[in-house]
């Protein structure tokens, strides 16, 4: 009698019209609607942020004043396939850095000393894949990016960061590598042993 009140209502649901949501009812793994991100054309704010992952959206929460964001070209562009594999759930096509590199400078080769996420081709440890509320797509902004792993309290014990209050690091540091251990700007080597 069961199988018999399930094939009725299976049945029912067919006739009816069945939607995702009536099927999850049914089956595990059906996935979610897809919902359209609507941008504004002028000035690329996102008005509906159903598809966006929790830390891109702590990122926005935390910059609720900057509206504009920065959209990786192949995400604005809705080419999803330059990176993903749209028949297996949108699953990387390979791993990074090697997907970023096809694409983007690969930093791990271009200077004799690299950053450390750069080496170890975790892109994703300052970069968000598609879009920030920051430049660059960086999970925080350009002045706070290097707190996210170096602590300030250690940074400062540095005799050379005395003046680092009126600083922020990318203005005598190189991001991704540099000619000099501590991939400074200016090549001077101070403080290196």
């Amino acid at each position: 009698m069961k199988v018999f009140s399930l094939i009725i209502i299976f049945v029912l649901l067919l006739s009816i019209g069945c939607s995702r949501k009536h099927l999850a009812i049914f089956f595990d793994g059906v996935p979610p609607e897809k919902t359209e991100e609507k941008l504004s054309a002028d000035s690329l704010v996102v008005m509906e942020s159903d598809s966006l992952r929790k830390d891109e959206l702590a990122v926005l929460h935390k910059n609720k004043e900057k509206q504009i964001l920065s959209l990786h070209p192949a995400y604005q562009n809705k080419e999803c396939a330059k990176c993903h594999l749209e028949q297996y759930g949108y699953r990387l096509k390979e791993t990074e850095p090697l997907l970023c590199n096809k694409c983007h400078t690969d930093y791990s080769k271009a200077t004799p000393f690299v950053h450390g996420p750069v080496a170890a081709g975790f892109c994703s440890a300052c970069h968000l894949p598609h879009k920030s509320a920051n430049e660059h797509l960086l999970i925080k902004p350009k002045d706070e990016i290097c707190g996210y792993c170096h602590r300030t309290e250690d940074v400062i014990k540095n005799s050379a960061h005395k003046q680092m209050a009126e600083k922020t690091c990318l203005e005598c540091h190189y991001a991704h590598g540099g000619q000099t251990i501590l991939m400074l700007k200016n090549n001077e080597a101070k403080n290196e042993e």
